[in-house]
């Protein structure tokens, strides 16, 4: 039965686990719908006290992690220093002031992917980043779809959960229920052998003709 508990206790650890990390990846997604506005949270964790020098944001090719496009940098050991764009960027970007987070205007499908935020530390300290995936919808249709289709996949997950719970209160009820016969039987095949052994000690003592007075006999 305790190898039954752990197991359950196990199960409920793996899926709050895994909840929170679901909840963590949304955190890092930002949806939008052709011809808005996307905003990009800037991910990257800076550290209390430093002064970091500079962001800049990439975008991350898909097919290599590795593989950088830089879109802005922005100083920020300088007071009101302008953006900067890469060379050979032509859309259209803003950088917060307060937050570093990246505005797209008016996205389209292509625009769509991963991007990096990086905070370039001052020597003596660890750079920082940090990553956002934006979805892309031609229509608000297609994000109605998509969130449904997740809707629907969380509640498939919730229902294996709960029938693996119930399973898991069967077993863990059967067993108790077992043990509790097993007891039982255990108890009785003891009374059992403790009558028979004290029948068995009576006819002794009664074949050497001592009086027995635990029993009472009818003698005719």
């Amino acid at each position: 039965m305790r190898c039954i508990n752990a197991l359950f206790f196990i199960l409920l650890l793996t899926f709050g686990v895994g909840v929170r990390s679901d909840e963590s990846n949304v955190d890092r997604v930002t949806r939008t719908i052709c011809g808005e506005d996307a905003l990009l949270h800037c991910m990257a964790t800076s550290k209390p006290g430093v002064q970091y020098r500079k962001v800049i944001w990439y975008k991350v090719n898909e097919a290599s992690s590795h593989q950088l496009t830089g879109l802005v940098m922005k100083r920020l050991t300088h007071h009101n220093s302008t953006v900067q764009k890469y060379k050979g960027v032509e859309r259209d970007l803003k950088l917060l002031e307060d937050s570093q987070s990246l505005i797209l205007p008016n996205v389209t499908l292509q625009d769509a992917g991963r991007y990096r935020c990086l905070l370039h530390a001052p020597l003596g300290h660890q750079n920082q980043k940090g990553e956002v995936h934006l979805t892309v919808y031609e229509g608000p249709n297609d994000k109605d779809g998509t969130s449904k289709k997740q809707y629907a996949i969380y509640e498939i997950v919730a229902i294996i959960l709960l029938i693996v719970t119930l399973l898991m209160m069967y077993v863990n009820y059967t067993c108790l229920k077992h043990r509790s016969v097993s007891n039982k039987c255990r108890l009785s095949q003891k009374t059992s052998k403790k009558i028979h052994q004290l029948k068995d000690t009576i006819i002794k003592m009664e074949s050497k003709g001592i009086v027995c007075t635990v029993l009472p006999q009818e003698y005719v």
